[in-house]
């Protein structure tokens, strides 16, 4: 839960797709969904392909429930990452500002 407006939050959302580098593949006022490019290197680092969603419900006019999930793609899993943690983080730290 976030205390701000819908609004706010989606462009936090924004922010932290754009920081972490993912592609934003939908943007809807309620729900976004972003895709880590994939990088050909699968040994070093992260390869890329995870898929996250974020659903943004308002509860109030200044009040926000955010859920967000992270998917790994079969290519690449081990090295790949949940960002379900730095997503939030990354939200918040946008809200702050």
């Amino acid at each position: 839960m976030f205390q701000r407006p819908l609004a706010d939050c989606h462009a936090a959302a924004l922010d932290a797709f754009s920081v972490f580098g993912f592609d934003v593949k939908t943007d809807q006022p309620d729900y976004v969904e972003g895709v880590r490019p994939r990088k050909f290197n699968l040994i070093w680092g992260n390869p890329g392909g995870e898929r996250v969603r974020v659903w943004l419900t308002p509860t109030g006019s200044e009040e926000t429930r955010v859920v967000i999930t992270s998917e790994r793609a079969v290519l690449g899993m081990v090295a790949q990452k949940n960002w379900v943690r730095d997503m939030a983080h990354q939200m918040t730290e946008s809200l702050a500002r």
